[in-house]
This record gives structure tokens, sequence and C-alpha cells, in this order.
């Protein structure tokens, strides 16, 4: 499967809401070194954590 280029949070919002919606927050971690997660807010805010940063 190819891999989908999400160049903005607003972008990535909108791939993991199928419905319209994301009433919720969602998170997503990205395996390897250093690990990476991604927070989504509804607002198309994001918080990004990188691990030792």
């Amino acid at each position: 499967m190819e891999k989908a280029h999400l160049p903005t949070a607003e972008a990535a919002v909108q791939a993991i809401r199928p419905g319209g919606s994301l009433p919720h927050e969602a998170l997503m971690e990205l395996a390897g070194s250093p690990a990476v997660s991604v927070r989504l807010f509804p607002e198309d805010d994001a918080r990004i954590t990188v691990e030792g940063v």
C-alpha cells in the first residue's frame, strides 16, 4: 500500500475523520528512532513530540 503525504496538520485531520468530524483528539505514533508522536485536535491543531527533544 502506498503511503500518503500529508503536508499539514489539517490534511492529517481530514485523512483520519471518515465521517467529516473529529469529535475527540487522535494520536498517531511513528515507529523508528527517534520515536515521534502526533496528537491531532479537532480545531486542526497538532502537538508533535519527538523522543529526547
